[in-house]
Parts: C-alpha cells; structure tokens; sequence
C-alpha cells in the first residue's frame, strides 16, 4: 500500500524539451532499483511543461527516493533546463489502485491556472475534468 507521493513540476527552457525528455527516460533504470518507489511517472503536461509522479508506502521511502539519484541529477542540471527551480510538492495518497491490488481511486487538486490539456502550454485555460477539484 502506498500512502506518500510526490508531484514534481518543470517548467522547460525553449529548446530543451527533447534534452529534458531524454532525462527523464534515462533516469528509469535508477528508479526501477529503489525499492521504496513502487510507482514513477515521468509525465508530459504540455508543451516545454514536464514532470514526475511517483508514490511510496511511508515517509522514509519518500525522504530516501529525494536523496537519490534522480532527485540529484535534476537539481544539478537544474538552471541549464527549466525556466526557475522544479516545484517539489509532497501529497498524501488517499487510495490507489495498483497492479496486484485491489481497487480504489486517487484524487489530487489541480492548481488553479494550471493547463490540463496536454498540447496547451501553462496559459491559464483550464478544461473541467471529472473528480479534479480546486481547493
């Protein structure tokens, strides 16, 4: 059962989308050896807008997965990619369905202002999506 996870928000350089694209494919071997991370998703948001999600059964996992490798790699490249720091925030899992788990659902707010259309860059337009709330 996972009950931690983590939303990581960058926002992309012009020009740098495939560099970044590139890092976060490459950073999946080092994740796939942390034990503590049963989850990750390097995900797209929209245009030069990437991220990750991931999940953790507690705390510990979670501190341990951002003193890893991967957390490292993207602070330290960091200035050279994205527009201002990654946005790191830490989130609860309420429920989760898994692989080899039984059912349930996981709901996480969308920041107001946040694009939810993948080819629409961060400008402020939102589209309704069912179970997403703004708080």
């Amino acid at each position: 059962m996972v009950t931690r996870g983590l939303l990581v928000r960058c926002d992309v350089v012009s020009g740098k989308d495939a560099e970044v694209e590139a890092f976060l494919k490459s950073a999946l071997p080092a994740v796939q050896s942390e034990r503590g991370t049963p989850a990750w998703f390097a995900i797209r948001f929209g245009r030069s807008e990437y991220g990750i999600f991931d999940v953790f059964p507690d705390d510990a996992a979670r501190e341990a997965h951002l003193g890893g490798a991967v957390a490292a790699g993207l602070m330290q490249r960091s200035s050279s990619l994205f527009t201002e720091p990654p946005q790191i925030v830490k989130l609860d899992v309420l429920a989760e369905k898994m692989p080899g788990m039984q059912s349930a659902a996981m709901t996480f707010l969308v920041p107001a202002g946040a694009a939810t259309d993948p080819e629409t860059p961060s400008a402020g337009r939102r589209r309704p999506t069912p179970g997403w709330s703004d708080p």
